[in-house]
């Protein structure tokens, strides 16, 4: 298969994924189609399969690109876990709002749970990351009370997509079980520090 054209301004791979990203917003991800994502990138659907196999290739590459440690998932673990506050997190927001507005869609209602599978992974290995450590390393308890952060914290991600506000994360925080949580973050990094 012949290669696209390559034509001024926005690559076709880039306007798919672009549209991806859009469809995504509106709609379920089981709902979406080659054709919908061609004709909404304005590339014929060949183009498509020049550039992935599939939509489920697709979304596997883009979000390996769009949550590979990016600066808003890092800074928000940071902030969960009490090291960072919400100004520091998103002081730089308007670099970080487009990860972290595709971080809360994967979270949410209109994903499916091989993405949020994904996702989960992801936010696993930041905070393991964060507290320079492998899994390995982790016992049984620390290994629960990581699962349950991770999926209360996607939930929350729903929520802010919900009502896009950020005061959502403050009220966590400002909680006991935000406080709680960030005690227990910071017990578990002491441990494995010592």
């Amino acid at each position: 298969m012949p290669r696209p054209k390559k034509g001024a301004g926005i690559s076709a791979q880039q306007r798919l994924e672009d549209t991806f990203w859009d469809m995504f917003g509106q709609m379920p991800y089981s709902e979406i189609t080659v054709a919908s994502l061609s004709k909404g990138a304005k590339v014929n659907h060949n183009t498509f399969y020049y550039h992935y196999e599939s939509i489920d290739e697709m979304a596997c590459r883009i979000f390996e690109k769009n949550f590979n440690l990016d600066c808003s998932t890092y800074n928000f673990l940071a902030f969960l876990a009490g090291t960072l506050d919400l100004k520091q997190v998103f002081g730089n927001y308007e670099n970080c709002k487009l990860h972290f507005q595709r971080m809360c869609l994967v979270a949410s209602s209109h994903s499916t749970p091989w993405l949020r599978g994904m996702l989960k992974e992801v936010l696993i290995g930041l905070w393991l990351k964060s507290l320079h450590t492998g899994i390995d390393e982790l016992d049984r308890d620390d290994l629960v009370f990581l699962d349950f952060t991770v999926a209360g914290f996607m939930s929350v991600l729903d929520r802010y997509r919900q009502d896009n506000d950020l005061s959502v994360f403050e009220s966590l925080m400002n909680s006991d079980l935000g406080k709680g949580l960030a005690a227990s973050f910071s017990n578990l990094r002491r441990k494995l520090n010592a």
